[in-house]
């Protein structure tokens, strides 16, 4: 086990504590005071800073960021000085930690506005920063020695449980890369896509599947000072506390919790809420404050998924997060790619100490050289492929098209040519294929003058396998029920019918329509 530097805030008396934990014994650095280095309006500054500035880069704002940058800067040189400046003790216990295997360094206070400064940013006035010399940074409630996570979970797979919230209104979401980054894995893994994502359901999903998820993600969800607005479970929000999300995980033995909050969340709230589920016994629980842009989100899920899969500490795993962000700090802006300080963000808090398995990986059968390798067979009916950096800019839309088909069997876009709607409809296909809401796909372009003769075949390919009579796709539909078939698109109408099912009988209708503007179906 690393060595343990404890920065502890002793808020009654206006000052901190530094110790050294190691194999050796406890040594305490004699307390010193520490003024609260940060304004409100600083503060402001700093989140204008990352959930703003990336979007108006005009005018005065580059010379505004430019101070903030200076600013942060500056704040943890102030930090540095406050803790191992303070003293002889503290400046010795800093140097005879540097001298043994990298350490830990954990800041252990019951304020959120305490847990929520940037230490991230500790420096002595140097172009380096004191987090590249540790094997993490964590956040803790209390100086004790944290009791071990007593559960059991599979190492042939990582399980993980994803929530996505009410509203995609500057979420953040980071759900698509999280699931590539899943799927890039060499070990095996699988992702639940909760629905709704209540706490009920979430309650209900948990208890059936004790011992079963190493993760559970809420991704893009605000949090204000009474808790997470989550579903509940009819079409409204409601506010959970933590005590009542801690319940269900704890109970379901589930270690770790991923909170990315959407851009609303006030800091101090979301420090507190993920301070409050370790308080009440979650393991680990990684924090991502205000959402994270471009190539970070990236960085972000491959680092903490190869980490988590791997049997890595949490803290050591967002340490990697951290240093491939501060690497790579280009993300993308409204003039171009700007280099950006969001590697200070992700924040971890223990309330238990966490020693995870690795997934055991799988040796894959070596290939036989020169023998062919079957090549997936293309029937013409596959989603188009998207761009290569993916749908930037819609998470709303794909929760509002998520949440429109619980209601409904079938959804129209529509909309003037150009607007996006196929690369909308391609993007919710393949998010829902990949996380098993549908078993296939179908997607059927009009640009050859198709008409519904062809999507009723194509659908029957998809359903049967084969290319199948219209009495064997309709005998795939309930009795009494049919198919309606009317598809249209920018502005011509291509045909409409409907193809319904009765015992002994098949009946194919076609017959007139009104045309739509443009609209993918």
């Amino acid at each position: 086990m690393a060595d343990l530097l404890q920065i502890v805030d002793l808020a009654d008396s206006g000052q901190v504590q530094l110790s050294y934990i190691s194999g050796t014994g406890d040594e305490t650095a004699p307390p010193a005071s520490f003024p609260f280095p940060l304004s409100d309006s600083e503060a402001a500054e700093i989140r204008w800073y990352f959930s703003e500035y990336p979007e108006n880069t005009f005018g005065d704002a580059k010379t505004r960021a430019e101070a903030v940058e200076s600013g942060l800067k500056d704040l943890g040189r102030l930090l540095y000085e406050a803790v191992f400046g303070s003293s002889d003790e503290a400046k010795s216990l800093l140097e005879k930690a540097g001298q043994n295997e990298q350490p830990l360094l954990a800041i252990v206070s019951g304020r959120p506005e305490f847990l929520g400064l940037p230490w991230e940013l500790l420096n002595n006035g140097g172009e380096a920063y004191l987090v590249s010399q540790l094997a993490g940074v964590s956040r803790r409630l209390s100086a004790e020695p944290l009791d071990e996570f007593s559960g059991h979970l599979p190492t042939d797979q990582l399980n993980v449980l994803l929530l996505l919230p009410p509203s995609g209104e500057g979420s953040g979401s980071i759900a698509a890369e999280a699931l590539t980054a899943l799927e890039s894995l060499p070990a095996s893994a699988e992702l639940d896509c909760l629905r709704p994502s209540s706490e009920a359901k979430l309650r209900e999903q948990l208890a059936g599947k004790p011992g079963h998820y190493h993760l559970v993600h809420l991704d893009g969800f605000t949090i204000d000072s009474q808790g997470i607005c989550m579903e509940d479970g009819s079409g409204g929000v409601t506010t959970v506390d933590t005590a009542a999300l801690a319940g269900p995980l704890t109970g379901a033995q589930t270690p770790v919790v991923l909170i990315n909050a959407s851009a609303s969340s006030d800091l101090n709230d979301v420090m507190s809420f993920a301070a409050g589920l370790a308080q009440n016994g979650v393991a680990q629980v990684v924090a991502v404050p205000l959402p994270i842009a471009g190539a970070g989100r990236v960085l972000f899920c491959e680092n903490f998924f190869k980490g988590l899969s791997g049997g890595s500490p949490i803290a050591r795993t967002v340490a990697t997060i951290r240093q491939a962000m501060m690497d790579h700090p280009q993300r993308p802006s409204a003039t171009g790619p700007l280099v950006s300080w969001d590697w200070t963000l992700p924040v971890v808090f223990e309330g238990r100490a966490y020693a995870a398995e690795a997934i055991l990986v799988e040796e894959e059968t070596a290939l036989v050289p020169g023998m062919p390798q079957t090549e997936e067979e293309r029937t013409g009916s596959e989603l188009p492929r998207g761009g290569p950096y993916g749908l930037i800019g819609r998470h709303a839309e794909l929760l509002e098209l998520e949440r429109a088909f619980r209601k409904h069997p079938g959804v129209l876009l529509s909309g003037m040519g150009g607007m996006g709607k196929t690369a909308l409809s391609r993007e919710a296909a393949a998010w829902w294929l990949r996380i098993g809401r549908f078993e296939t796909a179908v997607f059927c372009s009009f640009e050859q003058k198709a008409g519904d003769e062809r999507v009723i075949q194509l659908l029957g390919q998809a359903l049967e396998g084969a290319a199948p009579s219209l009495c064997a796709l309709a005998h795939r539909l309930p009795e009494g029920q049919g198919l309606d078939t009317g598809f249209h698109a920018h502005g011509e109408h291509l045909g409409q019918g409907r193809l319904d099912y009765v015992p002994g009988a098949v009946m194919h209708q076609l017959g007139d329509g009104a045309a739509a503007d443009g609209a993918d179906v």
